[in-house]
């Protein structure tokens, strides 16, 4: 075999529509797996890896996570030589071009970017400070491990691809913007923009001495309520669920803040079902709802609550109190439990504290915030309605920056 005849990326779509036309649906949705197994004769096998829920985001693959479906010492080894056939070659352009197609490496990703720092480190990912090799644009590339074993890799990549297939569908300016994806033999990545300065959590905690710059993150503050009710209202709008509202998944860039980290997040049905129940496979006790925390029903009301808790975070650093003393009264009052939801005195008897001695358009939030932590779901305001009492609010500061406004 010519082992340079690579097949051209623009040649899979022609291959996803024959196999449709031949009632093949699902092989359809693997073209890149069909040709290679083609090759080896033996397209039986596509059920195999259909069963295993086995996408083309899983090429390429290596001898640990590559299935059983695949026979013999010999064809196994064919089949890691024939997907490099598959693979997309040197795509250095369309790498660092938006709304390109997901590309695939048969060599590290490694080679077409300069690691700069760490940003942060989750579950299923790390995500780092990058600059491309060839234009020195600056990314934050989001890679997640695979290769270790068949079963990780399924779960890592079915996060991979609720996060793409969400940031490929979205595009608001309070929300981190997807330049491309790709999958080599060790990672599955997306390069995102922009580099953020840090995440809301490390914003509200750091320690700031002059009253100049107490000042400037008040004002900052009062902008991201406003801003993050409008990304949330423009997902729900757009019928997904982010499903992990916390400070860690909020990112500062300047006086900007975005929404990041679509890993769990859920698009919902055409009729506009948002509701799911049973076992929550990642989530974040401290600022899940009641609904989620006791496995009910639990929709895009969800999301209101978590954002409700990240407000009173903010709430409370607004209002000069520190968030190591909101944890120290949650633990020292009510259930001592000092997540949001299993601690509803504490939340109120801290709400009414923050309410003291505090400019009157401060203490506007808190009240959003209380009918944001109603436990009943159907209590708390839709996206719509909490975005309209901020555009409606007239105080002396703005709550939400000029395009918001617009």
């Amino acid at each position: 075999m010519d082992t340079k005849a690579i097949i051209r990326d623009n040649v899979f779509p022609h291959i996803s529509e024959l196999l449709k036309r031949f009632g093949q649906v699902e092989w359809s949705l693997r073209p890149r797996t069909f040709c290679i197994l083609r090759m080896l004769g033996c397209v039986d096998a596509m059920n195999a890896f259909i069963a295993e829920k086995r996408t083309d985001f899983f090429l390429p693959y290596n001898e640990k996570n590559l299935p059983h479906a695949i026979k013999g010492a010999d064809m196994r080894a064919k089949f890691l030589r024939f997907q490099k056939l598959v693979l997309s070659p040197h795509h250095l352009n369309e790498l660092e071009q938006e709304d390109s197609a997901h590309l695939h490496f048969h060599n590290s990703a490694d080679d077409y970017f300069s690691y700069i720092k760490d940003l942060g480190l989750g579950k299923f990912g790390v995500v780092d400070h990058v600059h491309g090799t060839i234009s020195l644009r600056q990314y934050a590339r989001k890679r997640i491990h695979r290769g270790a074993s068949a079963l990780k890799d399924c779960e890592m990549l079915d996060q991979f691809e609720h996060e793409l297939i969400a940031l490929k569908a979205l595009t608001h300016r309070h929300l981190v913007k997807l330049v491309s994806s790709y999958t080599d033999p060790f990672f599955v990545g997306l390069i995102m923009t922009p580099v953020a300065d840090e995440d809301l959590h490390v914003f509200l905690k750091r320690t700031l001495n002059g009253e100049t710059e107490r000042s400037l993150r008040k004002q900052r503050l009062r902008i991201f309520f406003g801003c993050l009710s409008s990304a949330l209202d423009y997902l729900h709008a757009n019928k997904i669920r982010h499903k992990d509202i916390k400070s860690r998944n909020v990112l500062v860039k300047g006086s900007k803040v975005l929404l990041t980290d679509f890993g769990t997040a859920m698009v919902c049905n055409d009729n506009g079902q948002s509701t799911s129940v049973g076992p929550v496979t990642v989530w974040t006790p401290k600022y899940s709802a009641p609904e989620v925390a006791t496995l009910q029903h639990r929709g895009k009301s969800s999301d209101i609550w978590s954002l409700g808790c990240v407000f009173l975070e903010m709430a409370t650093v607004l209002n000069d109190r520190s968030l190591d003393e909101m944890t120290k009264f949650y633990l020292e009052n009510g259930s001592h439990y000092q997540g949001f939801w299993g601690n509803e005195e504490a939340t109120k008897n801290w709400i009414n504290e923050l309410k003291g001695d505090i400019p009157k358009s401060d203490a506007i939030p808190l009240e959003w915030i209380s009918w944001m932590l109603k436990p009943a779901p159907d209590e708390r305001p839709t996206s719509p309605q909490l975005l309209g009492c901020i555009l409606d609010i007239e105080s002396e500061f703005p709550f939400l920056c000029s395009l918001c406004r617009a």
